[in-house]
Order: structure tokens, then sequence, then C-alpha cells
């Protein structure tokens, strides 16, 4: 699974320098929509899953509170996302480029840290079998 990863990884990273299409000035990059909807994806479901069967959360005004951290933290503001946003759908295959490769990336990210636990793991089976 992890080689089937890695080389979609490489096909979508050839495709997406390929067809790199330039967005205009005021749109947020490729790379950095990436980063900034990841976090906003993230922070919709934190802020409505676990909050959907309390009947005092306001799941609403946590996400928005959540949505100004992230705006923060990439330091652009609403408007600077949902203008991108808007561009991004109207723009389908950079929208299926934005999303492949984000999906990519994290998966990725989350193979590198199984195989790091997976070692742990190794490592203190081992360490239990020389007792």
């Amino acid at each position: 699974m992890k080689t089937v990863a890695k080389i979609f990884l490489v096909i979508s990273a050839c495709f997406f320098w390929s067809c790199k299409s330039k967005v205009p000035g005021s749109v947020l990059p490729l790379e950095k929509m990436q980063d900034v909807y990841w976090d906003y994806l993230r922070a919709d479901i934190y802020a409505n899953e676990p909050l959907r069967n309390d009947s005092t959360s306001k799941p609403e005004k946590e996400n928005l509170r959540l949505q100004r951290k992230i705006f923060e933290l990439h330091k652009i503001d609403a408007a600077d996302f949902y203008k991108s946003y808007d561009y991004y759908l109207k723009h389908p295959i950079l929208m299926g480029q934005l999303l492949d490769t984000m999906t990519v990336r994290q998966q990725a990210k989350l193979d590198t840290l199984r195989a790091r636990k997976e070692a742990k793991i190794k490592a203190s089976k081992i360490s239990v079998d020389k007792l």
C-alpha cells in the first residue's frame, strides 16, 4: 500500500508541475490553499462532530472561532480564503489538483507516523524479548 501511495504521490506531483496553471495574484496559491483548506476542514469536523449530540453546544459559533484562528495562523483573512475557494470551485481541474495533492500529502504524513509507531512497537518488543 505504501508503494502505491508513493507512486501516486510522484505521479500527482509530476502532473501538478506539468499542468501548473497560474492563479491570479489575489487568489491563494495552490500549496497555501491546500494548507489552509486542510485546517479548515479539520476545524469544521472538530466543531460539528462531537458537539452534535450536545444540546447546549453551539457548533456554528465554535466553527467561526476556529476559522478565525486558522486564518490568523495562515496570515490571511476570511475574504482571502473565500475568494480563493470560489476561484478553485470555478476551476475544477485546479480544484481537483488541490484536493488530490492535499490528500496524497496527508496520506504520506499518516504513513510516516504509522511507520514510526510500528518501529517503536517493534523496538519495544525486541527489548522485552531480551529480558
